[in-house]
């Protein structure tokens, strides 16, 4: 055997194994495909035919739509299909309200899951559209009964529900973290009802006043300006 062959031989035995890069966890995912959806919708750059590819996932089952697919495959690779669901769900949602809530220096996946819930973008809703349209209780309750089928509603009852709740956000600058809509949904019919539970205590949070209450901050003291400084917090 010549010294070019042993050579090649060794060089094949010695090659490092490319090891191939761990999984995504769907918090990843989710979390990416929110970001890229928000890249979309920015002031220097709206790109109006993607959010409007977005949006033809409304009024589809499960969301899903080829034009959407297009957009939103890519960014989420191959995943289970209950997942990808959920995916073409929420950026459907997305291009009907393409409002994400800025994620600051500091935010950490703990702040998310307690203050970020749709819950609570509904709270704020109520509360900015309260200062020129009545009180908030006034606000509040007629929509009290839409939550409540919200929060009673099955995964594959619930986009409808979301569908109607996010029309109501249209054209305000309420934000919404889409990426912890995505894992609110993921464990929508987990029998403990956690984040169903957590929904419900931001839209009726407890009064400021009630010792070791857990709500949203009370309507008095969150304004939009509020809100912009809670984002930045």
């Amino acid at each position: 055997m010549s010294s070019i062959d042993t050579a090649s031989e060794n060089e094949v035995a010695t090659s490092p194994t490319i090891a191939e890069p761990p999984p995504k966890s769907f918090g990843q995912i989710a979390f990416g495909l929110a970001k890229y959806l928000s890249s979309l919708a920015t002031d220097e750059n709206r790109d109006r035919a993607k959010l409007a590819a977005l949006r033809r996932g409304l009024g589809k089952e499960n969301g899903w739509d080829p034009q959407l697919a297009s957009i939103v495959n890519p960014r989420i690779g191959d995943i289970a299909e209950r997942r990808t669901t959920i995916c073409y769900q929420v950026a459907a949602l997305f291009g009907l309200h393409p409002v994400g809530w800025p994620r600051a220096s500091g935010d950490s996946d703990t702040e998310r899951y307690q203050n970020r819930t749709f819950g609570r973008s509904l709270h704020l809703y109520a509360v900015d559209k309260s200062k020129s349209s009545g009180t908030l209780e006034d606000i509040k309750q007629p929509l009290d009964r839409r939550l409540m089928a919200l929060l009673n509603a099955d995964s594959d009852d619930v986009f409808d529900h979301l569908r109607y709740a996010v029309s109501l956000l249209r054209g305000t600058e309420i934000p919404v973290d889409w990426g912890k809509l995505m894992l609110d949904l993921d464990r929508w019919d987990e029998p403990d009802r956690s984040v169903q539970r957590t929904w419900s205590r931001a839209w009726w949070p407890a009064p400021p006043w009630v010792d070791g209450g857990t709500g949203v901050p009370s309507s008095e003291s969150t304004t939009s300006g509020g809100m912009d400084a809670e984002a930045g917090a």
